[in-house]
C-alpha cells in the first residue's frame, strides 16, 4: 500500500474469491445482484464527484448552458467510448458468469 499525502476515503479491495460460487441459489440471481451493487457503488461515487465539479464551476462562474452546449472533440468521444465499454463490463459482464453451484 502507498503512502498517501493528503486524508481520503478509499482503501484497498480485497479479493472475495466467490467469483464462481453460486450464493443465493441461482447464479442468475448472484448476477443480478452483483450488477445492482455495482451499480449503486459507480453511481453514487459520480454523484458526490459531480456535486464537487457542479460547486466548482459554480464558484467560478461557469453556467448550465455552457455545460449543456459543450461538443466534445473526436478523441474525447473515443475516450469516452472506451470508458463507457468498461463500465458496462464492470457492471453487467456478471451476468456471463455460468458459476458453480455450491453444496
Amino acid at each position: 500500500m502507498s503512502e498517501k499525502s493528503h486524508e481520503t476515503y478509499t482503501t484497498e479491495a480485497t479479493a472475495s474469491g466467490v467469483e464462481n460460487f453460486v450464493l443465493l441459489g441461482d447464479q442468475r440471481v448472484d448476477s443480478m445482484m452483483t450488477a445492482i451493487v455495482a451499480l449503486g457503488s459507480e453511481l453514487w461515487a459520480t454523484k458526490r464527484r459531480m456535486k464537487v465539479m457542479e460547486r466548482l464551476l459554480q464558484d467560478k462562474g461557469v453556467g448550465f448552458d455552457e455545460i449543456e452546449q459543450y461538443v466534445p472533440s473526436p478523441e474525447e468521444t473515443r475516450q469516452w467510448d472506451l470508458e463507457r465499454d468498461q463500465f458496462v463490463a464492470a457492471v453487467y459482464g456478471h451476468m456471463a458468469n455460468p458459476g458453480e453451484v455450491s453444496q
